[in-house]
């Protein structure tokens, strides 16, 4: 339950530091947003994860 905690902390992280992919992008209200497919925003949510 621990890591699913810090899995999902650090993917919320991520979307509001305007890393996310498109169908996010399309519904979000932050202004500069970056574009990643699946496989390099799934990269990006770890790069996250492993700094919690």
């Amino acid at each position: 339950m621990e890591f699913a905690d810090k899995l999902e902390k650090a993917t919320l992280q991520t979307i509001e530091s305007g890393t996310m992919t498109k169908d996010l992008a399309l519904i979000t209200e932050l202004k500069d947003v970056t574009v990643l497919n699946t496989q390099d925003f799934i990269k990006a949510i770890r790069t996250t994860l492993e700094s919690l």
